[in-house]
């Protein structure tokens, strides 16, 4: 089956570009509690759950891989259903999938407006955040209407600023874990026992973490030797996100150990007192996480005049936060 419309379109997407596409999708910020909520159910046996999601996940993928090595139409899951079941199960399959996206993308977006709103009161108001909503979806809209080349190239952009991070934790990481001798007693901990119900209702959660794979082929109809790229495409990004989620979580559970799954102390947080904090130590030049339950980074492009200063903006803002 082969659709009119596809017949003009670019196909400009290779193998590493559609990894890109998909490990940016996969990945996202549930990447941050990942690690807690995998230990709280399955203690020092977490990785255990990657990899029981990994399998399930391959025999999605194997699915995916199959059909778009063979149906290279524009719509992903939908053209699958479409050719399959016929156009009125594929009308259903592409309406459904429709909403989801929909409900996603508002989902997002909204978050995003909301951190530029912290960090910005002109943009915590509804028209400021109606603007940067705008601003956002024009931009978008602008980079797709040139065309399929500065969107992948955008995506992959994106992917590498979304996984530099991620990898300099997880290389530091292992640098402090193998300093401080306690990949040992992870290893010596993954060991022990656990049931099947927990591993299976661990899984259950986790492998919402590893979803994003049919977000990515929905742009089929410009995916070069889809018979070739696709498959190689697909269990690449597989590979490589499991073996980002087994490193960080080794590592949080080498750093953190119990700590990690103390949600007890993160409930007590004054989240109230904290906002006050933040805004008033950007006030003073420093920028720090909008949210308390984030990380702080230091780095050797800063200067001692700089932590002198970064110091005396904490004092200052803790006294401001206070006496608010």
């Amino acid at each position: 089956m082969r659709l009119q419309q596809d017949d003009g379109l670019v196909r400009a997407i290779g193998v590493r570009r559609l990894i890109a596409s998909v490990v940016n999708v996969t990945i996202g910020a549930g990447i941050f509690v990942l690690p807690a909520t995998v230990a709280a159910g399955l203690g020092t046996a977490a990785p255990l759950a990657y990899i029981v999601c990994a399998v399930l996940m391959a025999l999605i993928v194997t699915c995916f891989a199959s059909a778009g090595s063979r149906v290279s139409l524009t719509g992903g899951l939908y053209a699958y259903v479409g050719v399959a079941f016929g156009p009125f199960i594929g009308f259903l399959a592409g309406v459904l999938y429709g909403l989801m996206a929909t409900f996603a993308v508002a989902s997002v977006s909204s978050a995003f407006a909301g951190s530029v709103g912290a960090l910005s009161s002109s943009a915590a108001t509804p028209a400021g955040r109606a603007a940067v909503l705008l601003a956002l979806f024009a931009l978008l809209a602008a980079i797709n209407i040139r065309g399929v080349g500065p969107s992948a190239r955008l995506i992959e952009a994106v992917t590498v600023a979304k996984l530099a991070p991620l990898l300099t934790l997880v290389i530091c990481g292992l640098f402090y874990v193998a300093r401080h001798g306690q990949a040992q007693e992870v290893i010596a901990g993954g060991a022990a026992a656990v049931s099947k119900a927990a591993v299976g209702r661990t899984a259950i959660v986790l492998i919402f973490a590893f979803v994003g794979v049919e977000i990515a082929l929905v742009p089929s109809g410009e995916i070069r030797d889809p018979a070739r790229t696709v498959p190689r495409a697909l269990f690449s990004a597989l590979a490589i996100t499991t073996a980002l989620y087994l490193a960080l979580q080794f590592v949080a559970q080498a750093i953190l150990g119990a700590a990690m799954t103390d949600f007890a102390s993160v409930k007590r947080c004054d989240t109230r007192r904290y906002a006050a904090f933040f805004h008033a130590i950007l006030r003073r030049g420093v920028f720090l996480p909008p949210a308390q339950f984030e990380a702080w980074f230091l780095s050797t492009a800063h200067s001692d005049a700089d932590l002198r200063r970064a110091a005396r903006a904490v004092g200052e803002s803790a006294e401001a936060a206070f006496a608010a």
